[in-house]
């Protein structure tokens, strides 16, 4: 029999790595309660974003209260999203192929839990356009069917003037209805 585990961190994962998550989160069931993990981004190591969106959820782990995604790091050389691409797509639909982490929603989208309060986000960015990596859209609408009481966003490298990068989040959360929704924002990190 496996373990039974409450609380899991893995907050530097390597892309290849994601199917042995995947399995130990289907492995867990629904004992699990809180997890953190993070998948370190770079090229994919050959993957793409259906590969990862493929390899490991949510779906079996029906207990969880809290999730908390690490390593989202905007703050690339060279960028990786290019001035191309967000000409060519406005924020509001990007092409999420493109994206980096346009595996997020996919990820959020299979949560089950109807216990889940908290998901927070570890983000890393200096500057508003490389908020463009993240399906903002996709990721809102999912964000509303799960109906999470509290969203939390972990914010480092923007420097000290935490109102404007806030109104940077916000403008993309607009369809976050803030009465069922508390969105903080930490800049501790």
């Amino acid at each position: 029999m496996f373990p039974h585990l409450t609380s899991l961190s893995f907050p530097d994962i390597l892309p290849g790595e994601v199917d042995i998550l995947g399995a130990f989160l289907e492995a867990l069931g629904d004992s699990l309660e809180c997890l953190e993990a993070g998948i370190l981004v770079q090229e994919f190591d050959g993957r793409n974003n259906d590969d990862l969106s493929k390899s490991f959820g949510l779906s079996l782990n029906t207990s969880l209260k809290m999730i908390a995604i690490h390593q989202i790091t905007l703050f690339q050389f060279p960028p990786l999203v290019t001035q191309e691409i967000i000409a060519s797509h406005s924020f509001a639909q990007p092409h999420t192929t493109a994206l980096p982490y346009a595996w997020l929603p996919n990820f959020i989208s299979s949560i089950r839990s109807e216990e889940i309060q908290t998901i927070e986000f570890y983000i890393w960015l200096s500057s508003e356009p490389q908020l463009d990596q993240v399906p903002w859209t996709t990721l809102s609408n999912i964000l509303v069917d799960i109906g999470v009481p509290m969203l939390i966003f972990h914010v480092s490298g923007t420097g000290t003037d935490m109102d404007l990068v806030k109104g940077w989040f916000m403008t993309r959360l607009a369809i976050i209805d803030l009465t069922k929704t508390v969105i903080k924002f930490d800049f501790s990190g």
